[in-house]
């Protein structure tokens, strides 16, 4: 099941002074529902790939990063990335999440992985996704994030149910890139 909206929504914390960012912004969201042991991945590299065509549509470069919420960042993995292919996982992380991590990085090899990534480490469960732009006077933004959450699963009482949820901040993108 895929769905996605396209809501004005209000932001609670402040951000002192970034331009671009306001309290009232329009966010476009994507959800993914499913089951399987590829949704993760399969469906991650789905949300990035709409990201990367509505940025180039823009003529927007962005750079993805990737991250899993399941590893602890100061025991977890350590990655490689290479010039000439795909970002290595050079130490095997826990529960599962290789096989994750592997798949992405097959899928997405132009993706690089943020595994010391902190927000999100109480909402997110499992692989997350922040894509950033660079805007006209160089100011890099993380303009779309998103993730893996359990909320299907806790309301189904059913672990095999995988949710992933991402949005961009089209406000953003407006005032900053167009």
């Amino acid at each position: 099941m895929r769905l996605c909206s396209l809501q004005r929504v209000i932001r609670l914390q402040s951000f002192g002074r970034t331009p671009g960012f306001t309290a009232h912004f329009r966010l476009f969201g994507l959800v993914s529902a499913g089951r399987g042991a590829d949704f993760e991945a399969a469906e991650i590299a789905e949300h990035v790939r709409v990201y990367q065509r509505l940025l180039a549509a823009v003529d927007v470069a962005c750079e993805v990063q990737l991250s899993d919420t399941r590893i602890v960042p100061v025991d977890g993995p350590r990655v490689k990335a290479s010039e000439d292919g795909p970002s290595q996982l050079v130490d095997a992380p826990p529960d599962g999440a290789p096989r994750v991590l592997h798949a992405l990085a097959a899928a997405l090899p132009e993706a690089r992985f943020d595994l010391l990534r902190r927000q999100g480490l109480g909402y997110y469960d499992g692989p997350t996704l922040r894509i950033s732009a660079i805007d006209r006077e160089g100011i890099a933004y993380a303009i779309a994030d998103g993730g893996m959450v359990d909320w299907t699963q806790r309301l189904l009482s059913d672990r095999k149910e995988r949710l992933l949820i991402s949005g961009i901040g089209l406000g953003l993108l407006a005032l900053r890139f167009v």
